[in-house]
Parts: structure tokens; sequence; C-alpha cells
């Protein structure tokens, strides 16, 4: 099996958890047209039964910035921000390009097309 790990966790995404209560705050980056790079061979991990992919996500960076859906003229902001960090809950998933976009690299039938969610996280560095 096999992973896409893009440049700049461009292969993730970051999903309110609505598991237990609505969350009023979202990915700031979520439906956006960003400048995604094209994949290339190393960003095709091969994955051998047991083996493990480490990736580091800074949140603090203004990729993972969120917005407060109840106040839509308050511009994007780092979750360190938020007061009420409960109810500020996401999930990261692994999201990666599709097969088209992948077709000619070596190893790409091996990559794993499918969402992989982590387990939830709040602004008050909860985890679930």
């Amino acid at each position: 099996m096999a992973v896409v790990d893009l440049p700049g966790n461009h292969s993730f995404r970051l999903l309110p958890n609505n598991r237990w209560m609505q969350s009023h705050y979202a990915w700031a980056g979520e439906g956006k047209v960003l400048n995604l790079p094209a994949p290339s061979p190393d960003a095709i991990v091969v994955l051998k039964p047991g083996s493990t992919h480490k990736v580091h996500f800074d949140l603090t960076k203004e990729r993972w910035w969120i917005v407060d859906t109840n106040k839509p003229d308050v511009p994007p902001f780092p979750m360190q921000q938020v007061q009420d960090g409960w109810s500020a809950s996401f999930r990261i998933e692994y999201a990666p390009p599709g097969a088209d976009a992948l077709a000619g690299l070596p190893n790409a039938e091996l990559v794993r097309h499918a969402s992989l969610r982590s387990r939830a996280f709040n602004a008050n560095r909860g985890i679930d």
C-alpha cells in the first residue's frame, strides 16, 4: 500500500468534528482552490506491512487557520486564538489526489484512494 504525501501537507484537510455538538468553527481553506503541487514520484510513500509514515502539522501556519461561522466579518485566525476551545474541535483527514493526477508515476497503483481521519482534537489541546 502507498500514501501520497504532498509538500506543505497538501494531502490533508481540516474537518470540523461535529460528533458531540455542532461546531461554529470551520477550516478557512475548505472549498478553496489552493496552489496544489503536482504529485511527484517522491510524494508516493510505499508502506511495507507494519511500517508507518509520520507527518508533522504546524497548526499555527496560515494554511490551517479557521473561521468562526457565527462571525462572518472576522477574518481567518489561528486555532490557538479560540476562546471557547471545547467547541472548536477538528479532525485532520488524509485526502490524496485522484488517480488521474497520479497516472504514470511509479507505484501509483499502490496508492490508497480513500480518506483516513485522525482522532479529534480541540483548541484546548484536548484529544478524543
